[in-house]
């Protein structure tokens, strides 16, 4: 009979918590409805391959030890379990290891991006505004794209949302066992990249705020010890699912650090407006100027709003030794993140290159902000105002849908109305298809442009064969990569490092997104196999 009551009690609270968050669960079932009908539409981008070897670097390390080396740039908590999924499932054709990974990936962003929708609901208690921010997240062009194929940075947005959903609830509860989830949750986004050392650190300075501002010593000593289980924890689970780290943990972390904080691709250019820059010299405004121009405009100016209202009653709220925790504990923390970021960024210039993607966390203290900012509405002036501002923002959504239904599968060429959409104007003056990953539909286009059963194929870049891997076997096959102009019965390019059009007449495919072209297809002329044209070796 108690046990039964139990039960029933239990099964109660979940019912009405699913029918507190209805809304949320359905738009969770949908987006992965579509996430299961277009996970097999995107190519493969250039660090993929990259990545599943990193991952069987591990594997091999742990399993057999040896002359077996682990990786050096990141832990094992997003490769390593790919890598066995793999190897669980037997998958041997490339083809459906890459669709498994890109499924993978994606359910992972997808059940992150409820977490950000819960973690709105318990700081504005607003569905509205929730549901907002979490369809805003799921219509973020440039993630939305990534959330498939990027293995690195969309995993290290979803370990973030799964801190910060813990961190609500360690704040809340003060359970000893959510202290240690958090510190689980926070030693992935270090795993996944070193920069989530920042989320670590803004976390202790919450508690050593609270323990400071907290005149009880019965409960400062309750906070330190939780502070200590989320430290140990943290340091506990960064060491356990870093290989790395297992021979001799404080110099590999040291010398980890220096590799990460200077690594860039030989000091790659990047193109922005029209100029090449170095990104080991990049100007204070890079950063900045990409979100900037990449980032729906309403979203932005919404965060510039939301950051400026509620960093300033932060401020406020410090200055009267009264910071209210409970309330303002995700947006200390989230401050701390953006701006200790943003400015690191600008002062030390560490390389990034790929557009900004190395910092495409950011942009969940951009939506984050941005949601708030409405909410801050319903509380200044009244709710018939707070809701004429939410039905805007959601009709302003309809857009940004608009252009990543025109735009499937390419999402992540998304520029903001800054930016001149004149022709060739942005693939001219800025990355734009940098990872390559149209060339999975320049390599289809050429196999059902040609009779040929083998054909002859000269690549401007390495990222085409990687594609090849996205495609059957037989397709596969009848793809053979040459080095010149001179055997090639086709040249395909993504534009990247040469922005400006090919001295080829015979251009056979030319896609565009904003009136740009993002991969192009040549058959080459007899005439034409002298041209001397920059070709990666396959």
């Amino acid at each position: 009979m108690i046990i039964n009551y139990k039960l029933k009690k239990i099964f109660k609270k979940f019912i009405a918590l699913l029918s507190e968050h209805l809304i949320g669960i359905l738009i969770l079932a949908i987006s992965v409805i579509i996430g299961l009908l277009v996970f097999k539409d995107y190519g493969i981008s250039w660090d993929e391959t990259i990545m599943r070897e990193l991952g069987y670097m591990d594997y091999d390390y742990i399993t057999k030890g040896g002359e077996y080396k682990p990786n050096p740039h990141y832990g094992v908590v997003t490769e390593l379990p790919l890598v066995l999924l793999e190897l669980k499932l037997n998958i041997t054709d490339y083809q459906k290891i890459y669709f498994m990974r890109h499924l993978f990936v994606h359910l992972l962003f997808l059940i992150s991006a409820f977490g950000f929708y819960i973690i709105l609901f318990n700081q504005t208690k607003r569905k509205s505004i929730a549901i907002l921010g979490y369809i805003l997240l799921l219509l973020s062009p440039h993630l939305y794209a990534h959330s498939f194929y990027n293995s690195k940075d969309i995993p290290l947005i979803s370990y973030f949302i799964f801190t910060f959903l813990t961190l609500q609830f360690a704040i809340k509860y003060n359970f000893k066992w959510i202290f240690i989830l958090l510190g689980i949750f926070c030693s992935m986004a270090i795993s996944a990249r070193i920069i989530g050392l920042l989320l670590f650190v803004s976390i202790i300075g919450l508690f050593l705020a609270k323990i400071l501002l907290d005149k009880t010593k019965g409960q400062r000593i309750y906070i330190l010890t939780n502070l200590g289980i989320f430290i140990i924890s943290t340091i506990l689970f960064t060491y356990i699912s870093w290989p790395l780290l297992w021979s001799s943990p404080i110099q590999s972390f040291i010398e980890m650090i220096e590799l990460n904080s200077h690594y860039s691709v030989s000091g790659s250019l990047i193109l922005f407006n029209g100029n090449y820059i170095n990104s080991f010299h990049l100007p204070w405004w890079y950063l900045p100027g990409w979100m900037g121009i990449t980032i729906p405009i309403g979203i932005l100016v919404l965060f510039i709003f939301g950051i400026v209202i509620y960093g300033i009653n932060l401020i406020k709220d410090a200055i009267k030794s009264n910071l209210r925790i409970e309330q303002n504990g995700l947006i200390f923390v989230s401050l701390s993140c953006f701006f200790v970021t943003l400015i690191a960024e600008m002062i030390f210039k560490m390389p990034i290159f790929d557009g900004w993607r190395h910092m495409y966390f950011l942009y969940l203290f951009v939506l984050l902000f941005a949601t708030l900012a409405i909410n801050w509405t319903f509380n200044k002036f009244s709710v018939k105002i707070g809701r004429m501002f939410v039905l805007s923002a959601y009709l302003y959504s309809l857009s940004i849908l608009y252009f990543m239904i025109i735009s499937h599968p390419f999402q992540h060429l998304y520029f903001n109305e800054i930016v001149n959409k004149d022709q060739e104007n942005i693939r001219e003056k800025y990355e734009f298809d940098v990872w390559g990953t149209s060339y999975r539909s320049g390599l289809e286009f050429i196999l059902n442009d040609s009779k040929k059963q083998i054909v002859n194929v000269a690549a401007a870049h390495t990222a085409a064969a990687f594609n090849t891997f996205i495609l059957t076997k037989n397709e596969r096959n009848r793809i053979r990569f040459v080095n010149s102009l001179d055997s090639a019965d086709y040249f395909v390019s993504c534009y990247r490092g040469h922005p400006l059009e090919y001295p080829l007449r015979s251009k056979v495919y030319a896609p565009k997104v904003l009136n740009s072209t993002y991969i192009g297809v040549w058959r080459v002329q007899k005439e034409e196999r002298k041209l001397n044209i920059p070709i990666e070796q396959q």
